[in-house]
């Protein structure tokens, strides 16, 4: 590739600008060759250079997230295979290829220190991170979606009476929705659509729904930061997914589960707010002559929400505003499709640690294994 395109394209990488995949395959390609000109001698493909064996149990939690124990199962639970071939011809087994991934989203560590860890070079680590990137997207992303074969009316009614004994008095609400927002690193300051001007910050918002055991069950966006909760609400597709859900037989009365919405939202026939519009909804708090104390308690335990949400700062860097911490949202990624990982890998800690208010405000036992979560897309048969 000419000298003046590779540098258009780290300068497009730099700023985090749009890239076209033919301009980044050329501009990996061209990488490669200069890697193998550059790179350190022995930095690259260089086997059993990294061995897990050989970290402490608290650098492998601090660069991966992860406890050791938990690594090996997983790669096999993803899908990761045995060995990870990258277009570049960049081959590590699937352990290495998970860490590699995995210290790019938890780990606020510099490209020296990953490369200490792995003795590859950036643009291998780059290659190999962006491979299984993709390869749990297409294989995971599904996992973001309502799906009632995956949402099944025996786990909604578990939920809906977990909620009930926790004080809520709504019958059929299994979960609760409300938006994340994700900044950004670098934006123009006349991009006012992505702006929030109660955060001060340019960035990008989520709709999620979250069920009482810390999983996220849907995620929709990305949607301009400016835009408020109930504008989202209305441009998602929330509210018709949850009509198609079915609940248990037992549950005659109400035929399909709702979530509650906050003071953000309006009420209606999907939803429930404090907030009610008779021209708009259906259900409202009032409806079902909710006291003050009952009310108090839904409140209460919207604090599952809350803590999903946090889960997901914490854990994932997104957008880091400057230094070392800027390498850890994959450039070649678009915000959509780099939010739906996070959260899936963060379904999976949920469900290898569990809530930390599992076993205090909510009672939903057992916690999904991750074999019960990481559920295969069900192939489309043609009738």
């Amino acid at each position: 590739m000419a000298k003046g395109l590779h540098r258009y394209c780290q300068w497009k990488i730099d700023n985090e600008e749009d890239i076209s995949s033919d301009e980044l395959e050329d501009y990996l390609d061209d990488l490669a060759d200069i890697e193998l000109r550059e790179e350190p001698p022995g930095s690259s493909n260089v086997p059993n250079k990294f061995d897990l064996d050989n970290l402490s149990e608290l650098k492998c939690v601090s660069y991966f997230g992860f406890h050791k124990r938990d690594l090996a199962r997983l790669r096999k639970a993803l899908l990761i295979p045995d060995s990870v071939a990258t277009k570049a011809s960049d081959r590590v087994d699937g352990i290495e290829g998970l860490c590699i991934f995995l210290i790019s989203l938890f780990s606020a560590s510099s490209l020296q220190q990953q490369f200490d860890v792995f003795r590859r070079s950036e643009g291998s680590i780059s290659r190999i991170r962006s491979t299984v990137f993709d390869m749990i997207h297409t294989t995971w992303g599904h996992l973001i979606e309502l799906d009632p074969h995956r949402l099944t009316p025996g786990y909604l009614q578990q939920c809906c009476d977990v909620l009930v004994d926790c004080g809520s008095p709504l019958p059929n609400l299994c979960g609760f929705v409300d938006c994340i927002f994700q900044p950004l690193a670098k934006c123009s300051g006349h991009d006012k659509a992505r702006y929030n001007e109660s955060l001060k910050m340019f960035g990008y918002r989520y709709q999620a729904l979250v069920t009482p055991d810390g999983l996220i069950q849907a995620l929709y966006g990305p949607y301009d930061g400016s835009r408020n909760e109930l504008d989202i609400y209305f441009c998602s597709s929330l509210r018709t997914q949850l009509q198609q859900l079915n609940m248990s037989p037992t549950s005659a009365q109400h035929c399909h589960p709702i979530v509650h919405g906050g003071e953000h939202y309006i009420s209606d026939d999907a939803l429930i707010s404090p907030v009610s519009a008779a021209t708009l909804g259906i259900h409202s708090l009032s409806a079902y002559h909710v006291s003050s104390d009952q009310h108090g308690a839904l409140l209460e335990t919207r604090a599952v929400l809350q803590w999903a949400f946090n889960k997901i700062d914490t854990l994932f860097p997104v957008a880091p505003s400057s230094g070392p911490r800027r390498f850890n949202r994959p450039v070649d990624v678009s915000a959509g499709r780099f939010m739906a990982v996070a959260t899936v890998i963060a379904n999976c800690h949920t469900c290898l640690n569990g809530p930390p208010c599992a076993e205090t405000q909510f009672a939903l036992t057992p916690i999904p294994s991750l074999d019960s979560y990481l559920v295969p897309n069900a192939p489309v048969t043609s009738s």
